[in-house]
């Protein structure tokens, strides 16, 4: 199951799932490795992996390798695909 959601989470999926979800961002609780939550076979790619984000800190340059750490898991691997750091610094 893949949630594409934007920068502002609407977390109505999560919640009927029973995804626990982690602050005020509502991010939800998952693997950075896998992707998965804490429910097994959920996964969550792209800015919903960071919940609703005041400052972007997740978008789609950092989300492409979301996919390949789902895969991933998905065999029974684990992806060496990391992301640059696209830190924002606080102005």
């Amino acid at each position: 199951m893949l949630l594409l959601t934007g920068y502002v989470q609407k977390s109505d999926l999560f919640d009927q799932l029973g995804v626990e979800l982690l602050g005020d961002d509502k991010k939800p609780k998952h693997d950075l490795k896998t992707m998965e939550t804490n429910l097994p076979g959920v996964y969550v790619a792209g800015t919903g992996s960071a919940g609703t984000q005041s400052r972007t800190k997740v978008f789609i340059e950092t989300s492409h390798v979301h996919v390949d750490r789902i895969l991933a898991s998905l065999h029974g691997d684990v992806s060496e695909a990391v992301t640059e750091d696209y830190t924002l610094e606080e102005s």
